[in-house]
């Protein structure tokens, strides 16, 4: 299946999800290590709150139906409270937020951080990338966090 993601057309959580079932039965290695725990809404808002920022929906419906952690070739920032990945415990640490308007969702584990700029408390929908050699925040390819997932995480 090709999945074209972009202005016009705009995936749907269930065809992600699709996608990621299918990829989960031809490929399980992939996905053998323990991922973190789902949240809900209420983990939603508190991330929300803590950050006073709207979060992207599709990074969301992520994080309460996958949870986060390792999943395939990709680090995700999630909500479990409990976990070293946890997003909040990982921001605090960056202070990215602060200082370059940017709230870090996934680490490539080379220094660099994939994540959301915010404007006006509104994480935008389109991956950014920070660039730890250069100290900046520079757009990426990637439209919404399904499109990273699928192609950076199952290179769709």
């Amino acid at each position: 299946m090709i999945i074209k993601i972009g202005s016009e057309n705009k995936m749907q959580f269930e065809d992600f999800n699709q996608i990621i079932e299918r990829i989960k039965k031809e490929k399980p290695i992939w996905f053998g290590l323990e991922s973190d725990s789902c949240i809900n809404d209420s983990d939603i808002r508190r991330i929300e709150e803590y950050f006073n920022i709207q979060l992207p929906m599709e990074y969301k419906q992520f994080l309460k139906n996958y949870g986060g952690g390792y999943f395939a070739f990709l680090l995700i920032f999630s909500g479990d409270e409990k976990s070293d990945w946890n997003v909040i415990k990982q921001n605090k640490e960056l202070n990215l937020l602060n200082k370059y308007n940017f709230l870090a969702v996934s680490d490539n584990e080379s220094g660099d951080f994939y994540g959301f700029r915010v404007n006006n408390n509104i994480c935008e929908t389109k991956l950014s990338i920070f660039l730890h050699d250069e100290l900046k925040v520079e757009e990426t390819q990637y439209e919404n966090f399904y499109q990273y997932v699928l192609k950076l995480g199952l290179r769709i």
